[in-house]
């Protein structure tokens, strides 16, 4: 699975790859946009926790983060895309029930490992975990991301949950 993983990614990144290009910048600078990025998107996910009254609200807010046609590669069943931001998501919000299921309250980034590619795509494989009311672990993922930006703004176009122990590393 880890072998087909890449080779995946890097061909949904030359089929979208004619997405809005932006003027050159440092890599630095890209990966601290992306690193932000993701901060706002896991904050999503815990303001939601708890409140399942802010369920639209949440799936709004997820798919601001989420660029449709999105690709998912899910471990354990065939990848898809999903072509419709309300499919997108009811199926983050589905994640989140899961999650609250397992007792999480909050999410936090473990690691956030960022690789540059181009100013307007990068590459991301990050851990997060899954906190309890007692501040114990309950849920632990890792997951590669193919985020674009797109109009300015950078979007999730792919992700791929994988299992844990089978964690790699980017260089």
């Amino acid at each position: 699975m880890k072998t087909m993983l890449l080779p995946i990614l890097l061909g949904v990144s030359l089929v979208f790859g004619p997405l809005q290009l932006c003027a050159a910048q440092e890599p630095a600078g890209v990966e601290a946009e992306v690193d932000q990025f993701f901060d706002r998107y896991i904050s999503t996910y815990n303001r939601r926790f708890g409140k399942p009254q802010t369920d639209a609200v949440f799936r709004q807010e997820i798919v601001e983060h989420l660029y449709t046609p999105l690709l998912q590669a899910p471990p354990t069943r065939s990848p898809r895309v999903i072509d419709s931001a309300e499919e997108v998501g009811r199926n983050f919000a589905g994640f989140v029930t899961m999650l609250e299921r397992k007792g999480v309250q909050q999410l936090q980034w473990q690691e956030k490992q960022i690789r540059v590619l181009s100013p307007t795509q990068v590459l991301a494989n990050n851990a997060a975990r899954g906190i309890n009311a007692a501040g114990k672990v309950v849920y632990e993922t890792v997951s590669i991301y193919l985020v674009y930006k797109v109009e300015g703004r950078w979007k999730i176009i792919s992700f791929s949950p994988y299992g844990i122990e089978n964690r790699i590393t980017l260089n």
